[in-house]
């Protein structure tokens, strides 16, 4: 029990480092293009598909929060929301960037492409609304007529924003996934017993993106990484999930919520299917 848990702890910090470099370069995009990109929609609707699974696919949350908050003004339709949703992975957007790189850009950008056409394909069914109510993730809002100072800007965005409300989380979900992963591994032939049942392993990974959280999907990308499990669970995970995004979605309706997260797990469990079809 001991080298496991200094063993995973180790790996947690290094983990855990790598990603708060990563999240601070992606907060910063954020805070200096957020009023450029309500703007440019305000001018090019048309183009929202793209734009929000853009948006929904930068590592983090806030990416995704911003789509929430142009479909919470009516900049974006719903199908553009669900293009942002099924983009998205969150802060484990920002694991894989650590632990494997290029399997990880190609991730997201096959995401990205399923985003486009899901949401184009919702909104031919589905009528659209536009609720007026607002939706923000207060620490992480950006306030064109503040000035840009560096006090302001680590007091509130990488302490309050960065540090407490992601690097905590992150730092502990993913000791509590490598621990149990090198823990139950030996005793319970975790490689084995995914081989027999793949596809149940699938649908597992499907049903488990329906939390709306960041943290317990840590788990398939850890086995992922460790070749447990193949690209297609992890795809299928990575479509129905979108971090915390759907929090503040909540607060706007309810009815909404469940309807995207539901096109997402119908989404990721047949896209998920045929890739493991045809290739594992």
């Amino acid at each position: 029990m001991g080298p496991i848990f200094e063993h995973s702890l180790k790996e947690s910090l290094e983990i855990t480092g790598l990603v708060f470099v990563m999240l601070v370069l992606m907060d910063l995009l954020y805070v200096f293009t957020r009023g450029k990109i309500s703007t440019f929609l305000e001018t090019h609707h048309n183009t929202q598909y793209v734009l929000s699974a853009f948006l929904g696919a930068i590592p983090g949350c806030e990416g995704a929060f911003l789509a929430v908050s142009l479909y919470a003004h009516g900049m974006i339709s719903i199908g553009a929301l669900l293009a942002a949703f099924v983009a998205s992975s969150g802060d484990e957007a920002l694991v894989m960037l650590t632990l494997f790189p290029k399997n990880a850009l190609l991730l997201f950008a096959l995401l990205a492409v399923l985003g486009v056409l899901s949401g184009w394909l919702f909104d031919q069914i589905y009528a659209r609304f536009a609720p007026q109510s607002q939706c923000y993730c207060e620490t992480a809002m950006f306030h064109p007529q503040e000035k840009f100072s560096m006090r302001h800007y680590f007091g509130k965005h990488i302490w309050q924003h960065l540090i407490r409300e992601h690097m905590v989380k992150i730092f502990l979900w993913t000791l509590v996934a490598i621990f149990l992963i090198e823990w139950l591994q030996p005793s319970t032939n975790l490689n084995l017993l995914i081989q027999k049942n793949p596809y149940s392993a699938l649908v597992t990974a499907a049903f488990f993106g329906l939390i709306p959280h960041s943290g317990p999907h840590l788990i398939f990308v850890t086995l992922y990484d460790r070749g447990t499990i193949p690209f297609s669970i992890l795809l299928t995970n990575s479509i129905v999930q979108n971090g915390h995004a759907l929090l503040p979605l909540l607060s706007i309706s309810i009815r909404t919520s469940i309807v995207l997260k539901l096109s997402a797990l119908v989404i990721g469990l047949v896209v998920g299917t045929l890739f493991f079809l045809l290739a594992g």
